[in-house]
């Protein structure tokens, strides 16, 4: 993987992992949030992926759907939208915990197609919708 590398925090203590494939990378997501939410330290689990000289494209697990977020250099924040008729919250944990307008969340299939387009070319994906928007309800 190209200029790429995960980065997460676990109780206040922050790694960092380069990691050879993209499937390898998703697979160490899932795995982290599982045992996390296992182990009672999180209900959700996000990673960072940055792209050197790119940015970094934040990687949510959800219950059942996922949560991507870029953001530039310059930390200007981007995020998926799936449906926009969704109702509800789910929190995440992003530096903090932050409930999120499930309609910021996509299937985790459209997250790894994300996810490989960003590793591969440091380019978000045209499947997805990406705002700067709040939703508040």
């Amino acid at each position: 993987m190209p200029n790429a590398v995960l980065e997460f925090e676990i109780c206040g203590t922050h790694h960092r992992e380069k990691i050879e494939t993209v499937d390898a990378l998703v697979q160490r997501i899932e795995q982290l949030a599982a045992d996390g939410v296992k182990n009672g330290k999180l209900s959700a689990f996000s990673a960072s992926i940055f792209h050197e000289g790119e940015g970094w494209l934040i990687v949510g697990v959800g219950k059942t759907e996922w949560l991507l977020c870029h953001s530039t250099l310059d930390h200007e924040v981007i995020t998926s939208v799936g449906d926009r008729t969704a109702t509800g919250f789910e929190a995440f944990y992003i530096g903090d915990y932050s409930e999120m307008s499930r309609k910021y969340l996509v299937s985790r299939d459209l997250a790894v197609k994300a996810i490989t387009l960003w590793i591969e070319t440091a380019k978000l994906s045209p499947e997805i919708e990406w705002t700067d928007e709040i939703f508040w309800e």
